[in-house]
Order: structure tokens, then C-alpha cells, then sequence
């Protein structure tokens, strides 16, 4: 344990400090990504309906 604190300097812990947060902050830009490509699907999907492109006989979005 001791050989492992004499190895890593305090640059290196700052860097995987930084690795750490660039985690977390990753799996919030995915996570937010995704949320906002389903949104844009739902606002497509109504702007679509309320302009009267898409024929009756759909009854999805997806089916047209």
C-alpha cells in the first residue's frame, strides 16, 4: 500500500479527479441527449398531425 502512495504523485490524483467528474458529466450529456431526441420525435410527430400531412388511415407516426 505504501509502494502505491509513493507511485502516485498528487498530479496523478488530480487527473483522476478530473477522469471522475468527466464520468459522471458524461453519463448527464447522455443522459440528456436522449431526453431531448425523444422530444424532438414527439414535437415532429404533433407538428405533423396538426398540419395535416400525414393521411387518416395512419395511426402512428411511426407506420407512415
Amino acid at each position: 500500500m505504501n509502494e502505491q502512495q509513493d507511485f502516485f504523485s498528487s498530479n496523478h490524483n488530480r487527473l483522476l479527479s478530473i477522469a471522475i467528474w468527466a464520468k459522471y458529466l458524461a453519463w448527464i450529456a447522455l443522459v440528456v441527449s436522449i431526453l431531448y431526441s425523444i422530444g424532438v420525435y414527439f414535437q415532429e410527430q404533433d407538428r405533423q398531425f396538426f398540419s395535416g400531412t400525414i393521411p387518416m388511415h395512419y395511426s402512428d407516426f411511426s407506420k407512415m
